[in-house]
């Protein structure tokens, strides 16, 4: 004897739903690369790909009161950093807001006398850092999980 069972299984409400969820997933992988970004303006960073170089203008860091780095002094610099969830498809951060400070890049990637001071995770090979990586990953798996819940 031989059965047959043919089940037609709609799968259209399943897939709607994980389309919903990309945007509030997105969302929280970017929050969390921009905490940890905004986190590395300071004198020790969460997740720096290297660490930054002393200032080495000692007449500087005598005015300053100190000799250690830190990219924080009024919050401007800090404040180029932008991140946008507008785009269903994509959420980004970005030194974006640079308008605002005109030598922002100059900081991170180095110009000059100015140091290179990264604050995005990302390693020369330009892959995002171990620590960043899986920091991301699981703020994406603890926004699903609550979403499925």
């Amino acid at each position: 004897m031989r059965v047959n069972v043919n089940v037609q299984v709609d799968l259209d409400p399943l897939l709607q739903k994980l389309e919903a969820l990309k945007p509030p997933v997105q969302a929280a992988m970017a929050q969390a690369l921009y905490d940890i970004v905004i986190n590395n303006f300071g004198a020790t960073g969460v997740d720096r790909p290297w660490p930054w170089k002393e200032l080495r203008n000692k007449e500087y860091a005598r005015q300053m009161g100190r000799s250690f780095a830190t990219l924080f002094v009024t919050g401007k610099l800090r404040d180029t950093v932008e991140q946008d969830n507008s785009n269903p498809e994509f959420s980004t951060v970005s030194m974006g807001n640079t308008d605002k400070v005109s030598y922002a890049l100059a900081h991170h990637f180095g110009a000059g006398l100015l140091a290179a001071r990264r604050v995005f995770p990302i390693q020369e090979n330009g892959e995002l850092t171990w620590f960043s990586r899986e920091h991301i990953t699981d703020e994406a798996t603890r926004t699903l999980r609550e979403a499925l819940a």
